[in-house]
């Protein structure tokens, strides 16, 4: 009886294992490897999922985007050598979990042992082409050259590259010093020349200012001498139509006379003593 007891419950824990053990779930966010017999068979998406129990078993993998780099050495066109931070956002395309479980096993030994030597790789190719200056100046036209040599370099992979940042990037203090020094300079250089240029600017300010009024006064003199030129010339043309016309008709001589007449006759004053007398009769 007891024996019999015993196997019932022993058929019916593992019954229960075996139901347990033929079922998982798959979160979102992450797709799950069936292994059989410890070969890599399929992918699943998220959800509920059924397999063999004690025949096949599960891994997830994480597909969202994850971030691999970390500090490394690099160098600029003079061969100077710069710490710097530089890390790269990438993700599993989809349904590329099962290859690259194949491949490499497992993510971390993925980013290990693919992924960050190639960043390094392309880190170095990126800064190579720019001086310590320009990589401090022009740090958004590294990192896109980085990028680009970044995503050349993994094109080959199941992978899709989203970003990728200098977060540091560090050089040897003496030439820190360098170019501080240099900025410095530079900057009381910008101050001079923009003082001298203000002060030219001043002085074609007041060089415009006295032209304009030199060519004011100069319009002003030239308009009345032409207005002067104007009347002179009207009054010549009406003298000349006036003696014209005196000349052509004798009533206009005595019209005029009459114009100027002031209504008295002429007088004469011999003296106080006898009145004169004019003979007025005609001679024979």
């Amino acid at each position: 009886m007891k024996l019999k007891l015993y196997g019932l419950l022993f058929i019916a824990f593992f019954a229960t294992l075996t139901v347990f053990d033929g079922f998982f779930i798959t979160q979102e966010g992450t797709v799950t490897v069936v292994k059989s017999m410890g070969k890599a068979d399929r992918e699943v998406e998220p959800g509920f999922h059924f397999k063999l129990p004690f025949v096949e078993s599960t891994v997830d993998l994480d597909i969202r985007e994850r971030k691999s780099g970390g500090k490394m050495q690099v160098s600029t066109s003079e061969q100077m050598p710069a710490d710097a931070v530089i890390t790269a956002n990438w993700s599993i395309k989809k349904g590329a979990g099962l290859n690259l479980f194949k491949d490499y096993g497992s993510l971390e030994q993925f980013e290990d042992k693919v992924l960050e030597p190639k960043l390094l790789e392309a880190a170095k190719q990126g800064t190579a082409g720019y001086t310590a200056e320009e990589q401090m100046t022009k740090r958004d036209k590294v990192t896109e050259s980085i990028r680009q040599a970044f995503v050349q370099k993994v094109s080959y992979l199941p992978i899709d590259v989203s970003a990728v940042q200098i977060e540091d990037l560090e050089f040897p203090k003496d030439y820190l010093a360098s170019i501080a020094n240099k900025q410095t300079q530079k900057n009381n250089a910008d101050a001079e020349k923009f003082v001298l240029e203000k002060q030219n600017l001043t002085a074609r300010q007041r060089e415009n200012t006295a032209q304009a009024e030199a060519n004011s006064t100069l319009m002003v003199a030239k308009a009345e001498a032409e207005s002067i030129e104007l009347k002179g010339k009207a009054e010549a043309m009406a003298i000349e139509a006036k003696a014209k016309a005196l000349q052509g008709n004798p009533l206009i001589i005595e019209l005029e006379k009459v114009k100027n007449w002031n209504g008295s006759y002429v007088t004469t004053n011999i003296g106080s003593g006898a009145t004169p007398f004019v003979d007025l009769r005609e001679k024979k």
